[in-house]
C-alpha cells in the first residue's frame, strides 16, 4: 500500500535529478525519499531480554476513548529512581514494568520477525499524515538493539498487536484509558443472520406489503427459517416490534463483549477467519447492528472456536426473539406421542437447538418465557440424540429456575 502511494507520488516529482552529491545525504523535501540506512545493521537479535522500548505509530479508529485516528507513542525506560517504567505519552498512562509485558513485546518481535527491520532508516516526504514516519527502537541486557525508521503503515498488524499488548497490559494494572471503548448508545436497527445445521433462520425488520401489514404497521420484525438442504422455506412470520425491542437487544448486548468479533474493533483478533465483506457472507453467525450515533458494526464468524464462544450470546438472542414468535404452549401439547421428527417438524418448525448433556431433546422457546423439551426413541425405547428417524417419546416443559414438568411420557 505505502510503496505504491510512494512510487505515485515519487513519479511526478523531479527530485530524482538531486540524488547524486556524493558525503551528502539527501535533502528532505515533499515527495522527496531520504534513505540513511545502515545495510550492515545485524538482522539477528540473540537476547530476548527486553531493557528498554519506543514506538510511535499512527492507527486509523478509535482505539482509546476520545482519540480517533491519533498517533500512540510507547516507552519502557528508567525513571530517576532506575525503575523501568511503561508509558504512553498521548494518552499519559504510566505504570512500573514488569516481566510479563516485557514478555509479551518479545513475542511480537518474534512473531513479526522486527529484527529484520533493523537499520532501516528510509522516509519518503510529503505523504498524508497516517504514512508520516515512524521510529521504533529495542534495546536488550546484551547491548543489542533493534532500531528502524520508515513511513507508517496503518495496517500493519504488528503496531496493532503492539498497541493491544500495552491496553490490555494496562488495563491489568486497573488503568483501562487504552482499552478501545464500549458502544454503550441506543441501537436503531440489528439484523440477525444463523446458518447452521442444515438451516438459515433470520431475524430482523423489514418493510412488507398490504397483505401483510398488522394494525396498519408495514415495518414489522420478521422471522424466517430456511431449509439448505432442501431448498425450501419452513416458515416466515411477521410480528409488531415491542416498544422496549431495542431497550432489550441492549441489554442482551451489554451482557456480553462483542468488540473481539467486531473486525474494525481494535480488540478484534490476529488470524481470524473472517476479514471482509466476502468472508462475511460466508460466515455461520452473521450480525449488522447500527447505533444512533450511526455507527455500523458488523459481526461474522465461522471457525468453531469463534462460534462456541459467541453461541451464549447467540443462545439469548434467539430466546428473546422466541418469546415474539415462538410457539405457545397449547401448540406443543397438541404433539401427540409416537409422532415422527418429520410430523413434528411440520407443526412447529426446526427446533431452537438441543437441550441436555446425556439424552438430548429438541429445545423449543415458547412465547411464555419457559422452553419446551421433546425427547425421541427408536423401536426399543432408546433416546436417540437428534431425533431423526425416531417417534415422540417424552414432552415435557422446562421452567425459568430450572425446575421442570413431563407433559407426556411414552415411558
Amino acid at each position: 500500500m505505502i510503496e505504491k502511494l510512494i512510487k505515485g507520488i515519487i513519479a511526478g516529482m523531479i527530485c530524482i535529478f538531486l540524488g547524486g552529491c556524493d558525503g551528502m545525504k539527501d535533502p528532505i523535501v515533499d515527495g522527496g525519499t531520504t534513505d540513511n540506512t545502515d545495510y550492515n545493521a545485524p538482522k539477528v537479535i540473540k537476547s530476548k531480554e527486553i531493557t528498554g522500548f519506543s514506538s510511535s505509530f499512527y492507527i486509523s479508529g478509535e482505539w482509546s476513548e476520545g482519540n480517533p485516528d491519533i498517533t500512540y507513542y510507547f516507552i519502557i525506560r528508567k525513571d530517576e529512581n532506575g525503575k523501568l517504567i511503561a508509558s504512553e505519552t498521548r494518552t499519559k498512562v504510566s505504570c512500573e514494568a514488569d516481566n510479563e509485558l516485557l514478555t509479551d513485546l518479545q513475542k511480537i518481535v518474534d512473531e513479526y520477525k522486527l529484527a529484520e527491520f533493523n537499520g532501516i532508516d528510509k522516509v519518503t516526504a510529503g505523504l498524508p499524515y497516517e504514512y508520516e514516519s515512524h521510529t521504533t527502537s529495542i534495546q536488550y541486557a546484551s547491548g543489542e538493539s533493534i532500531n528502524f525508521t520508515m513511513n507508517n503503515d496503518p495496517e500493519a498488524k504488528w503496531t496493532r498487536a503492539v498497541y493491544l499488548v500495552f491496553a490490555e497490559w494496562f488495563s491489568s494494572k486497573g488503568i483501562s484509558t487504552l482499552m478501545p471503548p464500549k458502544e454503550d448508545t441506543a441501537i436503531t436497527r440489528i439484523d440477525i443472520d444463523i446458518r447452521m445445521d442444515g438451516m438459515h433462520t433470520e431475524y430482523c425488520g423489514i418493510n412488507v406489503g398490504d397483505e401483510d401489514a398488522i394494525d396498519g404497521e408495514k415495518y414489522l420484525l420478521m422471522k424466517s427459517v430456511y431449509d439448505t438442504g432442501k431448498n425450501e422455506e419452513v416458515m416466515c412470520k411477521f410480528v409488531k416490534f415491542p416498544a422496549d425491542y431495542y431497550d432489550r437487544i441492549r441489554e442482551i448486548i451489554d451482557a456480553f463483549d462483542l468488540r473481539p468479533f467486531d473486525p474494525y474493533s481494535a480488540l478484534y483478533g490476529e488470524g481470524r477467519e473472517n476479514e471482509n465483506d466476502d468472508d462475511y457472507n460466508k460466515s455461520k453467525i452473521c450480525i449488522y447492528i447500527v447505533t444512533a450515533n450511526d455507527r455500523h458494526k458488523h459481526i461474522g464468524v465461522s471457525s468453531e472456536s469463534d462460534l462456541a464462544m459467541l453461541m451464549p450470546f447467540i443462545g439469548e438472542l434467539k430466546e428473546y426473539h422466541e418469546t415474539l414468535f415462538g410457539r405457545s404452549l397449547d401448540a406443543i401439547k397438541e404433539i401427540e406421542l409416537g409422532e415422527t421428527y418429520d410430523a413434528v417438524k411440520g407443526k412447529l418448525g426446526v427446533s431452537d437447538g438441543a437441550y441436555g448433556s446425556g439424552f438430548i431433546g429438541d429445545l423449543y422457546y415458547l412465547n411464555d418465557g419457559n422452553k419446551a423439551v421433546i425427547y425421541y426413541s427408536d423401536e426399543k425405547g432408546a433416546i436417540i440424540n437428534g431425533g431423526i428417524g425416531g417417534t415422540v417419546s417424552r414432552i415435557m416443559v422446562v421452567y425459568p429456575d430450572g425446575t421442570s414438568k413431563i407433559l407426556k411420557d411414552r415411558g
